[in-house]
């Protein structure tokens, strides 16, 4: 990384780099986050708040120029990476998806150079600028750039709910067909997100009609599940201890089972699939047989006899696997005490399912280009090796790319 000598900076007419520049940020940055403003009053510390947060802002708006720039100027190339994201991603070892939106909204912004500048002096916000994205149609380009003055000067004097219906009725002055989809439109579908802890949060917003088709049937299984409660109590002791809220999540997983299963009521993959070491599972059979005697289960990340988690990677307690462990399938997989998995080769050009699988535990879930993070669902097998220049069908010649690394990577030697 590249460092800059901040002692011959005594102000800013001193600085006449980039470079320079951010360094020097950087360090009033780093030196403001050290000092304490003793009997500082209320409103001070709202005001320094909210100059904190203004400055926060300009970073991002700078961030989002010098992104766009290293788009262009042909960085991601350079290192082998199919997009600023992902090198971002490997450069700070931090999540590709969060670092993504800087190369969008900087490569977007190189059209509008009005909102741009304000973003960059803080009259505007990160929020700004996305509402203003969404203004963006083939049909509205054109007004939108030459109304770039007309919105900042709303952007200045409404409140934000007040900002939007004034991008709303723009649009609608712009676009009076409606021909393509509208910013409301834009929020419509699902999102999935997974917690430190293993905990899986699951959010949608759906439009008015395919929100009542989901409440319909969220609350008729809800009610099922209720009524099962009240009728045999002692059947299901667990429902009538069940909140309304746990229910309908118990209801929502139901409706996805019976979705997800085939006619003849099996499933095309495991809807839980989770990694658990022999010696895991053995302590945790043995607590399950002797629930009186207190069992400790020594987990470790980097250790292949003390691995529990799922298929994505995600960590998880043996005891939270109890249930599948009891009723579910077993596949072994064998893996030498470095992780690799252990070696077999099969004259075939495509891996299956077992080497898949085997692939997928050592790479913890996740794509294994560094910086990517792509879902788990886009993962697929590939040969390290190119298959085309003679590389086996082994685990040993397999990594798990997602399907954009593998078509950005062909037949390559990386």
């Amino acid at each position: 990384m590249q460092t800059t000598n901040l002692e011959s900076i005594r102000s800013v007419d001193d600085v006449h780099s980039v470079s320079q520049a951010l360094a020097l940020a950087g360090a009033l940055l780093a030196r403001a986050g050290t000092l304490v403003h003793f009997g500082a009053s209320v409103l001070e510390t709202e005001d320094l708040a909210v100059a904190a947060v203004t400055v926060a802002e300009q970073a991002k708006a700078v961030a989002a120029d010098r992104v766009a720039e290293a788009h262009r100027a042909g960085a991601p190339r350079r290192r082998s990476c199919r997009s600023m994201g992902v090198l971002l991603g490997e450069r700070l070892a931090t999540d590709s998806a969060t670092m993504a939106p800087y190369a969008t909204l900087g490569l977007w912004l190189g059209d509008f150079g009005d909102f741009a500048a304000a973003w960059q002096l803080g009259r505007i916000t990160d929020a700004h600028v996305r509402l203003l994205r969404q203004l963006d149609t083939p049909l509205t380009r054109s007004l939108l750039q030459r109304d770039q003055d007309f919105l900042l000067g709303h952007a200045a004097v409404l409140q934000w709910d007040d900002f939007v219906s004034a991008c709303r009725h723009w649009l609608n002055c712009a676009d009076p067909d409606g021909t393509l989809p509208s910013e409301r439109e834009r929020a419509y579908g699902t999102t999935t997100k997974t917690h430190a802890n293993g905990d899986v949060e699951i959010r949608s917003v759906l439009d008015p009609v395919a929100g009542e088709a989901a409440l319909t049937a969220i609350e008729h299984e809800d009610q099922k599940l209720f009524r099962q409660s009240e009728n045999d109590p002692d059947a299901a002791p667990e429902l009538v201890r069940m909140n309304s809220r746990r229910r309908k999540s118990i209801a929502l997983l139901n409706l996805l089972t019976r979705g997800f299963q085939r006619q003849d009521g099996s499933f095309p993959t495991p809807m839980v699939n989770i990694v658990m070491s022999e010696k895991v599972a053995e302590r945790l059979l043995q607590s399950i047989s002797e629930p009186d005697e207190p069992i400790e289960f020594d987990l470790a990340w980097d250790d292949i006899d003390r691995r529990c988690e799922t298929i994505r990677g995600v960590p998880i307690h043996p005891r939270r696997a109890r249930t599948a462990l009891l009723l579910g399938a077993f596949r072994r997989q064998l893996f030498k005490p470095d992780g690799i998995p252990a070696s077999y080769t099969k004259p075939a050009r495509l891996f299956d399912e077992h080497q898949k699988q085997t692939l997928l535990v050592a790479a913890r879930g996740r794509c294994q280009h560094v910086g990517c993070g792509s879902p788990w669902i886009w993962l697929t097998a590939d040969h390290s090796h190119p298959s085309s220049r003679g590389g086996g069908t082994s685990v040993v010649n397999g990594q798990i790319l997602c399907d954009a690394c593998n078509k950005w990577k062909r037949d390559r030697l990386l």
